[in-house]
């Protein structure tokens, strides 16, 4: 597999997107209110116990167990918490304001989103042609309204999309080393970090799998390497991935006994302190209402989970209770409907261009980011939140963007080849940018800050 631009020169330049949207995710992540921050007063006890303990809490610790739901977000991983905690001990060097504690927790997505756009400039310059690509898929991800949400809060989400964006990133180093000793310490990393980040990113931890044995062979094919060292590259990725993430379930097995995804005692001790109606026990699902996977999905009884999805990926603030407006909405389905659209012609160039392994790995990650949101919502608990589709937000727009690549193609040639390479994507970046800034002005700042 040959990439379009191995080993892509990094220029002060590729630092530009990161900054402007590092401004902008610490000026909200500094005024939202925690009442606004779907989960946070649930999540922020984790860091501030391990800054008052010194240690990692079980779960039942009194101090860190919802008075509703019964139980703690101790017992599922928590990377968020553990960098946020960082950023909470550093401050309390200097004041122990719980406000400032707060903002220093926040500092956790506000860094996973800004590193997430710099790989989006990574990603984009190895996989795509046009040389503006990249920073139209930087633009796309962080001033997408619920991506920079989630960017201005403590959660799980902008570390996962973090996680994942630098899992892609590996596989696509490795592909251009010949999977070198580098090359498999940075995809144990990301692997690792992907393991400790949330559930809804283990998809990336089973595509890393074949991702590597894969073009693995196509190394071993090309340099004459042997079927053991890609197994002791197999190994080395194993190792650094559970010595970055790992180790969380390691220690649930142990203190758990057993439960290594911590779900069952996580469960029992909702069973035994939550509040009669939040029990797990009298949970009410539309898989235990008799209502169809595909009549839930599809269906509008009771509002469609699939538009209310869609449109919270989009930007649905607050717990859910803060739209964006009715055309705004239409005009963000416009721009991706035509990225998407023309992305159809890009998938079958990249296929001609021997890429069309990686694009089918892209798409069943997509499928898997559905999949995941739809059955947690049907099975578990309803919830018609964008969130769950973090996980596949940089394979869609990897494919969007690459959409709007093949559209440079289609210019008249009698057009300056300059003009021909900078059209599109300066037309789509503007686009996109006055649609951001519209909706910080109507939306975000005045009913979210």
């Amino acid at each position: 597999m040959h990439l379009n631009n191995a080993k892509p020169a990094f220029t002060p330049v590729d630092l530009a997107i990161p900054a402007v949207c590092l401004l902008v995710y610490l000026a909200w992540s500094w005024t939202l209110p925690v009442s606004m921050a779907p989960d946070e007063a649930m999540r922020l006890p984790v860091p501030f116990f391990i800054l008052e303990h010194g240690c990692l809490p079980v779960g039942d610790e009194p101090q860190i167990v919802h008075e509703l739901w019964g139980t703690s977000y101790a017992y599922e991983p928590y990377g968020s918490s553990l960098v946020g905690f960082l950023f909470m001990r550093l401050t309390s060097l200097f004041t122990t304001s719980e406000l400032w504690l707060v903002r220093a927790a926040r500092l956790a997505s506000v860094l996973s989103s800004c590193g997430t756009v710099l790989l989006c400039e990574r990603i984009g310059k190895r996989l795509l042609s046009n040389p503006l690509s990249p920073y139209l898929l930087a633009l796309c991800c962080g001033l997408l309204p619920q991506f920079a949400f989630w960017s201005s809060y403590l959660n799980n989400d902008a570390f996962m999309v973090f996680a994942t964006a630098a899992t892609i990133n590996a596989w696509l180093v490795g592909i251009e080393r010949d999977w070198d000793l580098r090359s498999l310490g940075y995809l144990g990393c990301s692997v690792g970090l992907c393991a400790i980040s949330y559930y809804f990113a283990y998809g990336y931890i089973i595509a890393s799998i074949v991702v590597y044995f894969y073009t693995s062979r196509q190394t071993r094919n090309k340099t004459g390497g042997t079927l053991f060292a890609t197994m002791r590259g197999a190994g080395i990725v194993f190792l650094v991935a559970m010595a970055v993430g790992g180790w969380f379930f390691v220690r649930n097995v142990f203190v758990h006994d057993g439960d290594l995804f911590g779900m069952e005692a996580s469960r029992q001790l909702a069973e035994q302190n939550a509040v009669d109606e939040l029990k797990p026990s009298a949970h009410q699902t539309p898989q235990t209402r008799g209502r169809p996977f595909l009549l839930m999905v599809f269906g509008s009884e009771g509002g469609s989970w699939l538009l209310d999805s869609i449109r919270s990926a989009i930007g649905v603030f607050g717990y859910l209770d803060v739209p964006l407006g009715k055309t705004t909405f239409r005009l963000y389905y416009l721009f991706f409907g035509i990225g998407l659209l023309a992305s159809i012609p890009f998938m079958l160039r990249e296929r001609r261009a021997g890429h069309g392994f990686l694009y089918a790995v892209f798409g069943l990650l997509i499928l898997f980011a559905f999949w995941m949101a739809a059955f947690y919502s049907w099975a578990i608990d309803y919830q018609a939140q964008g969130r769950y589709f973090a996980s596949g937000l940089i394979p869609f727009l990897v494919l969007v963007v690459g959409g709007f690549d093949v559209l440079c193609s289609c210019l008249p040639s009698r057009l300056a080849p300059g003009i021909r390479t900078m059209a599109v994507p300066v037309l789509c970046a503007g686009v996109y940018v006055l649609l951001f800034a519209y909706v910080a002005l109507t939306v975000i700042v005045p009913r979210c800050t």
